[in-house]
């Protein structure tokens, strides 16, 4: 979805530093145009889909901040609790929160414009249902994901134990839960999946990142599930990459990218990508992933073009150019950059990209025509994405 305002422009990236969490907002020549200092209470929870917003919560409500100059927007209310999982509708309208609480998961919507909240509603949760791995107060896995219209919300819930997925509806203004069903496989062993609606909304694809499984889980009926296995080494090590019309799951890891048929429910060969230099796995990984300290080994960003036409991969020589569907490399672009993490703006005509060793960013033309090179003022831990790995 190609994305045209002046905000949907700026790369957004958040900077470590032991006592504190900042996010930076860096323009097309490389300008910074605004910092924000996140206090120890905050999260950041993305952008929205449109990339105009940049959406931070705290204990009691969340902030949204414009993409273009840093300024707070508008503040939501919203219940207490944990923010376990979050989503934003396709058209911008909602925000979705997985909201814990007391023993209690539940589900609300946030209209962004006017700032009613819808309610929460009870998702499935079962006490004490296992989290393997995970220590400290009592919570829970859960994350969610819009369908394609903006009104029907999907979330999978107890992934670690025994998995639900479960349907809400926002048509007439309200918020209500229309089916949940449990699915019938094996548990994901780690804190971070990634869901998407796939299929022209017939299937909701749940990625795994501890052991690299894909869950079909078809709609109707709901629940009903058939369950992939493309290559992944170890684990967290890969990452998907959705195509925007979403027919193909890209499970990316390092030069090695596993392609599944989502409509045919299908593995499709492995594709090694050459990049023409000799570079081990693990730095791969270490360019390609960053660290998240909830989720694990997680990409921060989806590099496809908006035209959903190219898929970027980067390299310690330049950024690699993949036509999709079939992976054939088309080019190649600042072969002199290190390149870690990339994000696309939103007209698609400009790349940022980290270095990998997240002190520098690279913001080049994506014709390849210039490229500028920025010092950051800490280390980057990522991108502030409305896609994620």
């Amino acid at each position: 979805m190609t994305r045209t305002s002046a905000a949907a422009q700026v790369a957004w990236l958040w900077l470590s530093s032991p006592d504190h969490l900042d996010l930076i907002g860096i323009d097309g020549h490389g300008r910074q145009l605004a910092r924000l200092g996140m206090l120890g209470n905050s999260s950041v929870l993305g952008r929205s889909a449109d990339g105009s917003q940049i959406l931070i919560a705290d204990d009691t409500a969340v902030t949204a901040y414009s993409a273009l100059n840093g300024h707070a927007l508008q503040q939501y209310r919203r219940v207490g609790g944990q923010i376990v999982g979050h989503a934003v509708s396709p058209d911008s309208r909602y925000l979705a929160l997985l909201v814990f609480d007391a023993g209690r998961l539940g589900l609300e919507a946030v209209e962004m414009a006017s700032g009613l909240v819808l309610g929460p509603v009870e998702v499935v949760h079962a006490a004490g249902a296992a989290m393997p791995g995970m220590q400290g107060p009592p919570s829970a896995w859960a994350t969610a994901t819009f369908a394609a219209n903006s009104d029907e919300i999907y979330t999978l819930s107890d992934w670690g134990d025994h998995p639900h997925i479960s349907s809400f509806s926002l048509a007439g203004g309200s918020l209500r839960q229309v089916g949940t069903a449990p699915v019938a496989v094996g548990a994901c062993g780690g804190p971070s999946t990634s869901i998407n609606v796939v299929d022209a909304g017939a299937t909701v694809a749940a990625f795994c990142h501890f052991n690299g499984s894909v869950w079909l889980i078809d709609l109707k009926p709901l629940g009903k599930v058939a369950v992939l296995h493309p290559l992944q080494s170890n684990p967290f090590a890969a990452s998907p990459v959705f195509t925007p019309d979403g027919q193909i799951l890209y499970v990316v890891e390092g030069q090695r990218i596993q392609a599944i048929d989502l409509h045919r429910q299908q593995l499709v060969d492995a594709t090694l990508i050459s990049m023409h230099e000799r570079r081990s796995v693990l730095s791969w990984i270490a360019a390609l992933f960053v660290r998240d300290a909830e989720a694990g080994w997680v990409a921060s960003t989806v590099p496809i073009a908006p035209d959903g036409l190219t898929l970027y991969l980067g390299a310690s020589a330049g950024i690699v150019l993949l036509r999709i569907p079939d992976l054939k490399p088309i080019g190649r672009l600042s072969p002199g950059v290190a390149a870690g993490e990339i994000w696309v703006s939103g007209d698609g005509q400009t790349l940022f990209a980290t270095s990998d060793d997240g002190h520098r960013l690279a913001v080049m033309s994506a014709n390849g025509s210039r490229t500028t090179s920025v010092t950051l003022p800490a280390a980057a831990g990522g991108f502030v994405s409305s896609e994620h790995g």
